[in-house]
């Protein structure tokens, strides 16, 4: 019954959304300006492609929009307007209802889960990197101790998990830690609105303390450089903490896709750095280069653009990207089932 008014609602909310209209050139002009006064990658991208170039897209952009009022119409010249970047983190979002319904029924359905193959090896999925999912991880992981402290091999399926927040992951890299884990740091770009989103997160109820004192580091270097960017952190990398080496599980095999994206790619830079695990799949997304996003709401109040604040220290030397992350062992197209091929593997290596 649940799931028939689910679908009822949302029948009801694509009639009330092709009704809808927008003034799609007020919108795009105001996430032009959202993106030239607060995206980490602008500056790169006028360095790529030249500023006469962007001004000239832009604007041509600008006078099409015109005489658009049409939902479907608008959100094709945001969109056009936002590949113009070429970067995954660079997106648009609905804010209507029928969307947050549809968010609704994929957060319920985008749940961690951990089977068990057979005495030697079990499967721990997580397809998503919602802030939702933390203590979801985390709860399962508990409940499941004592059977992956005598576990020998332990799969992990993040293949479609575009990201979220990284933190959903740090239960299962203490699990993987044989030795300190050393990520890039970033700087974010300072601007009035910039800054106002830290100060905003800030005041998130139960923020982790370590979260906290980061984000009140950040905050005073914005305000004491109000333009340009300010670091991240106080050296160029960030060394995730010391944990003690588990006995298990001894070999962490982990299958990844080109779905996997953002936060999912920095959990896969940190386990990489574990002599316990070994990738498997296809190169993923990349969409690490720009990061820490908010959504920017559009005047329709129909739309949102997303705000990458940081850049990271590797660029411009080792830019990450282009080419995303890429498998230890690439698992064929033709491969159904990933973990029956990571049995193979390993059964041939003994």
């Amino acid at each position: 019954m649940k799931q028939l008014l689910l679908s009822v609602l949302g029948l009801l909310c694509v009639e009330a959304a092709r009704a809808q209209t927008c003034d799609c050139a007020a919108d795009l002009r105001f996430a032009r300006q959202a993106y030239e006064q607060n995206y980490a990658g602008f500056a790169h991208a006028l360095a790529r492609r030249g500023a006469p170039a962007y001004q000239h897209f832009a604007d041509s952009l600008q006078q099409n929009t015109q005489p658009i009022t049409d939902l479907a119409g608008c959100e094709k010249a945001l969109r056009r307007y936002l590949r113009y970047f070429g970067d995954g983190h660079a997106t648009l979002a609905h804010t209507g209802a029928y969307q947050r319904l549809n968010n609704l029924q994929l957060a319920r359905r985008k749940r961690p889960s951990l089977e068990v193959l057979d005495e030697h090896a079990v499967l721990l999925t997580i397809p998503s990197a919602d802030s939702s999912q933390q203590k979801l991880v985390d709860s399962l992981l508990t409940a499941n101790k004592a059977r992956l402290a005598r576990t020998p091999y332990l799969l992990v399926d993040v293949r479609g998990n575009g990201g979220g927040n990284a933190r959903v992951f740090l239960s299962l890299l203490e699990l993987l830690y044989t030795r300190p884990v050393v990520l890039d740091g970033v700087a974010f770009r300072s601007s009035p609105r910039n800054l106002a989103m830290f100060r905003a997160g800030l005041a998130t109820p139960g923020l982790p303390a370590d979260v906290r004192k980061r984000m009140s580091s950040i905050i005073a270097r914005m305000e004491a450089s109000p333009t340009g960017f300010v670091p991240g952190q106080p050296g160029r990398t960030i060394t995730l903490g010391k944990h003690r080496v588990q006995a298990y599980p001894k070999r962490v095999s982990i299958l990844m896709d080109h779905r996997c994206a953002s936060a999912t790619e920095e959990f896969l830079l940190a386990a990489r750095q574990s002599s316990k695990v070994t990738l498997f799949g296809q190169p993923t997304a990349g969409t690490l280069d720009y990061a820490d996003l908010y959504l920017e709401p559009l005047p329709s109040g129909l739309f949102a653009v997303s705000i990458p604040m940081s850049r990271s220290l590797r660029l411009p030397d080792r830019p990450f990207d282009a080419n995303g992350m890429k498998p230890d062992v690439p698992v064929p197209g033709w491969e159904f089932d990933w973990a029956d091929f990571v049995r193979r593997y390993w059964q041939e290596k003994s």
